[in-house]
């Protein structure tokens, strides 16, 4: 479904906007589908790709090695975030580049160490995606 844009009229109470009873239809439509959206659950426990600005990432490597691919043609001062909720020095998490450099290197990058929580931003150039604590 389309996200439902409510009609306010052209100015206040000129009677040519969404009913009550529609507008809040429409309102209630589009947090539905938001909410029933399975790519927006901060929990990964299987392949991902990383929102640019999005929620920080709480990653579950329990069952297997994880890959969590950065977003492809990011803005400068884009931010992928996330947190080891299990244990990456049994299973690691792999940062897939998704076609830029991280840390000037054209290569994924994996992350083994366990409790490890960080993130990259995306500063272009010669760096690409430059890895942060966090």
């Amino acid at each position: 479904m389309a996200k439902q844009t409510i009609g306010i009229g052209s100015v206040a109470d000129d009677g040519t906007g969404d009913p009550l009873r529609t507008a809040f239809t429409k309102a209630n439509e589009n947090f539905t589908e938001t909410y029933d959206r399975t790519d927006l659950s901060p929990l990964k426990t299987s392949a991902f790709t990383f929102t640019s600005l999005g929620p920080r990432v709480l990653v579950d490597t329990t069952s297997a090695a994880i890959t969590g691919t950065l977003p492809a043609s990011p803005a400068v001062g884009a931010r992928c975030l996330f947190s080891d909720v299990a244990d990456f020095s049994v299973n690691a998490l792999t940062i897939g580049r998704n076609g830029e450099l991280i840390e000037g290197v054209a290569a994924d990058m994996t992350v083994s160490t366990k409790n490890t929580s960080g993130g990259f931003v995306f500063v272009g150039g010669s760096t690409g995606w430059k890895a942060i604590k966090s």
